[in-house]
């Protein structure tokens, strides 16, 4: 497929009829791409009705492309239909866009088209695997030429130095010269590419993201066909009344009457959502548990690892520590009356006899 002059590049009405002589009037051009972008790879579907096919190859030729080629290679299979039909089938197809700046595109893939009795398509459907934009090789010593003649330049410039003894001796390199000229900013100025990273123009994708949000409002568009008397706005509400509200969502359940998000109509005012959910297992808002529910653990008296368990002091304390202690209790005189000594930092007094401190400090035995 091709345009030979700007006249047919910008007249719509020679695709309208390149369409009318190959596709059928309900046929369907469905286009698979293969979409690369950071690093990973998509295929995206878009089907084409026969209104907008037309439109479609215009866009193509209006962004730049020249020429499209379509090329199958060994192992076309034609399988025969009812009703004077026919099947065309082949995985090794590709398609060629050429490009005004000289660069094209090979898209490989899938061929696959069914022919009505009229031999006319009803469905022409293109999956593409991998593509790969090439650029022409004058296109390249075009660019290339001037870092090219400025190296050859340089090298002009710093062949003819010869390094002396001494510089040798000495093992000091030669310093080179630089050419007049500047070099230049850009090492190699190639175009840019003509395709996304879709594998088409940018007003090719533009066009298929359209023709997929059209194709979905269709049944909206012939809604509006079979009731002439309703205005556009009127009619799409009583479409959604109908055929969305009315059919409900799934497992029977209400479609738009009952949304997924909570209305806040359903919590009290001054409570926050998350007090309807705090009794829940597992959830991060559990409240802790009410006073009685749950008791702490009576302390028990652990062992010291170095000291024992009686109630008076530890042989391991520290004497320093003992100094500096105040005594807790009053020291009472016995009265003869047998009542019972009063305890001083855990020690009974015994009857007669101050209470002393217990040392602990060592003594020097003098070896004499």
């Amino acid at each position: 497929m091709s345009q030979q002059n700007a006249r047919g590049r910008d007249d719509h009405s020679y695709w309208a009829t390149f369409v009318d002589r190959f596709f059928a009037p309900e046929g369907v051009f469905r286009h698979s791409l293969h979409i690369t972008d950071g690093g990973e790879t998509t295929d995206k579907q878009y089907e084409i009705a026969s209104s907008a096919i037309a439109r479609y190859f215009h866009t193509h030729f209006h962004s730049g492309v020249k020429n499209i080629q379509l090329i199958l290679d060994r192992g076309t299979m034609d399988r025969a239909l009812p009703h004077d039909c026919h099947y065309v089938e082949n995985s090794r197809a590709s398609l060629v866009y050429w490009f005004e700046t000289g660069s094209h595109l090979i898209a490989n893939g899938t061929l696959r088209a069914s022919f009505n009795s009229q031999q006319k398509l009803d469905l022409f459907e293109f999956v593409t695997s991998s593509q790969e934009e090439y650029v022409s090789r004058k296109q390249v010593i075009e660019a290339a030429k001037p870092t090219h003649a400025w190296i050859k330049e340089w090298r002009n410039v710093n062949s003819d130095m010869k390094q002396s003894p001494e510089l040798s001796k000495k093992g000091k390199g030669k310093q080179l010269k630089s050419p007049q000229t500047h070099p230049p900013e850009v090492l190699m100025d190639l175009p840019d590419s003509a395709v996304n990273s879709k594998g088409v123009t940018p007003a090719v994708h533009q066009f298929l993201e359209i023709v997929e949000v059209m194709g979905q409002m269709n049944p909206l568009f012939s809604y509006y066909h079979a009731n002439p008397g309703m205005g556009p706005y009127a009619a799409l509400e009583q479409y959604v009344a109908t055929n969305i509200v009315s059919q409900g969502g799934p497992n029977g359940q209400p479609g738009l009457q009952n949304p997924r998000t909570p209305s806040f109509n359903q919590f009290q005012m001054g409570a926050s959502p998350a007090v309807a959910n705090a009794n829940l297992p597992g959830s991060p808002h559990m409240g802790s548990p009410a006073p009685g529910q749950m008791q702490a653990p009576p302390m028990q008296m652990q062992q010291s690892q170095q000291g024992t368990s009686s109630s008076g002091p530890s042989a391991n304390t520290s004497p320093a520590s003992n100094k500096r202690r105040r005594p807790s209790g009053v020291k009472v005189e016995d009265d003869g009356s047998g009542a019972p000594t009063p305890q001083m930092n855990g020690v009974q007094n015994r009857p007669g006899k101050p209470a002393t401190p217990r040392m602990n400090k060592r003594t020097k035995v003098n070896p004499s």
